[in-house]
């Protein structure tokens, strides 16, 4: 099975290829995901993104790097994401999260809300597996959103 876990970060796992932008942590490949993935379409059965998506700033670079992972993975593929509800505090105290998310971000980004159906900017066809909200922290502060996208 391949799997590729974008943000490595301090989530190095051994069974992924890890990409990151920071040289500074311990990646297989490092990559500015809003250049596009250097891979071959169709090539992972995995997507990992945890705590990567509330940082990009710009829409245009949004709505391209869920494209690249539409692209990149297999048919029936997973998209594995992980972010910080927009209901938690530390969703808005770290300068460096430009993004916010709902419930129903999902749902738009895969067209399943009503008068949005589509989003001409995302070409990727994803269909909601999974949603969930999870405390993050043993002392239930902090919340975190765990989503799973089918190709």
């Amino acid at each position: 099975m391949n799997k590729l876990n974008i943000g490595s970060g301090v989530d190095y796992r051994n069974d992924c290829l890890n990409m990151d932008i920071n040289t500074n942590v311990k990646a297989d490949i490092y990559r500015d995901i809003t250049r596009g993935l250097p891979f071959e379409d169709n090539t992972f059965d995995v997507v990992y993104m945890h705590h990567i998506l509330e940082h990009i700033r710009d829409n245009d670079d949004f709505f391209f790097i869920i494209n690249e992972v539409f692209r990149v993975l297999k048919i029936d593929g997973i998209f594995d994401i992980c972010v910080p509800p927009y209901t938690f505090e530390g969703a808005f105290s770290d300068p460096t999260h430009c993004r916010f998310f709902t419930p129903r971000t999902f749902d738009i980004i895969c067209g399943n809300n009503g008068e949005w159906d589509t989003l001409p900017q995302i070409t990727a066809k994803f269909n909601k597996e999974h949603f969930e909200e999870r405390s993050s922290l043993k002392d239930g502060t902090a919340k975190e959103y765990y989503v799973t996208l089918k190709k």
